[in-house]
């Protein structure tokens, strides 16, 4: 029973601490820099033949910058988009994953995004 007795009083002083345990969480902050997080699109209808015949198309580039503030690294593994007409109504959500991270470091990383919207 002394035994047991000591076992439990050597367990009791080992999982004792004289400070508190802090638990930190690190987390990377990706901030992104560009004129906005939308775009306006218009694609006209080139030709009387209806709409969804593929002869109307819009381009648009535009270049989002990103960069960690927190000092860690962070990675991008996929891409969500959605397309809303007018009137708020969805018409197409996807995802994108990448075949490879892109890795963001605390200095500044630049990608160039051509979104290419058609009839179709």
């Amino acid at each position: 029973m002394k035994r047991y007795l000591f076992f439990f009083f050597v367990l009791l002083l080992a999982s004792c601490s004289l400070q508190n345990i802090q638990v930190y969480t690190y987390q990377p902050v990706i901030e992104i820099k560009a004129d906005t997080t939308e775009m306006l699109f218009n694609v006209p209808d080139l030709e009387p033949d209806g709409w969804w015949n593929g002869d109307g198309v819009c381009t648009i580039e535009r270049e989002i910058e990103f960069k960690e503030t927190a000092g860690l690294d962070a990675y991008i593994t996929d891409i969500n988009w959605m397309i809303i007409s007018n009137a708020n109504n969805v018409v197409v959500s996807k995802t994108i994953k990448m075949a490879e991270p892109m890795t963001i470091r605390s200095e500044s990383f630049t990608m160039d995004l051509e979104v290419i919207l058609s009839e179709n």
